[in-house]
C-alpha cells in the first residue's frame, strides 16, 4: 500500500468522527456565543414571519422601537416571545379609542405594523387610563432598568404586554440584530 492510499484510508476512517465533532462544535458555538431564536406565530407578521430565525444581542439596553426576545410567564407557563418595545421605564402608556398612546402621544408604529389604527382589545389597558412603567436602578452597577411594554407588530393577533403585563429588564434576553431566512 502506498503512502497516498494509506492517507486516504485513514481520512475515510476518521471522516465521520470529524464531521460529528465539527457539527457539535458549531452547535455549541452558535448556542453559547451567538444566541439564535425562532419566530413562532403571527404576532410580528409584516416584520418577521413564522419560522424565521433571528440573531440577538444580549449586551444592549432596549430602546423604543427595538425588537426584543423576552422570557415571559402567562397562563402558568414561561416562554420566549419576540415583540417590539413600545414603551420603556418611566413612560406612561394607554389605549384609547383603539389607539396606543405613549406619554400622551399616539404611538408611531413602524410601516410594517398592522392594526395600530384600530386596536381591537386593550387588554389590561382597557380603561384608557395611562399606566406608568416602573424604573429601577441597580445599586452595584448604577445601571437603570425597570419595566418595558412590549407589543406585536400584528397587534390584533398578538399576545403581548396587554395580556402578560409589562416585562422587567431582567426578562429581556436580547435585541434582534439580524434575521436569517
Amino acid at each position: 500500500m502506498s503512502d497516498t492510499e494509506d492517507t486516504r484510508s485513514k481520512a475515510k476512517k476518521y471522516l465521520p468522527e470529524t464531521v460529528v465533532f465539527l457539527v457539535v462544535l458549531t452547535v455549541f458555538i452558535m448556542t453559547r456565543f451567538i444566541p439564535i431564536c425562532r419566530v413562532s406565530g403571527e404576532s410580528m407578521e409584516g416584520t418577521l414571519n413564522d419560522g424565521e430565525l433571528v440573531v440577538i444581542d444580549k449586551d444592549v439596553v432596549p430602546r423604543p422601537g427595538d425588537i426584543v426576545v423576552a422570557s415571559v410567564t402567562f397562563d402558568d407557563h414561561s416562554e420566549n416571545v419576540i415583540k417590539r418595545v413600545a414603551a420603556i421605564p418611566g413612560d406612561s402608556i394607554s389605549i384609547k379609542d383603539g389607539k396606543l398612546y405613549v406619554n400622551g402621544s399616539e404611538y408611531d408604529a413602524p410601516d410594517t405594523a398592522q392594526g395600530y389604527d384600530d386596536i381591537e382589545d386593550a387588554g389590561m389597558l382597557g380603561d384608557g387610563e395611562p399606566v406608568r412603567l416602573g424604573v429601577t436602578k441597580d445599586t452595584v452597577s448604577g445601571r437603570q432598568g425597570g419595566m418595558y411594554f412590549l407589543i406585536g407588530d400584528n397587534v390584533n393577533h398578538s399576545r403581548d404586554s396587554r395580556y402578560f403585563g409589562p416585562v422587567s429588564d431582567t426578562e429581556i434576553l436580547g435585541i434582534v440584530k439580524k434575521v436569517i431566512n
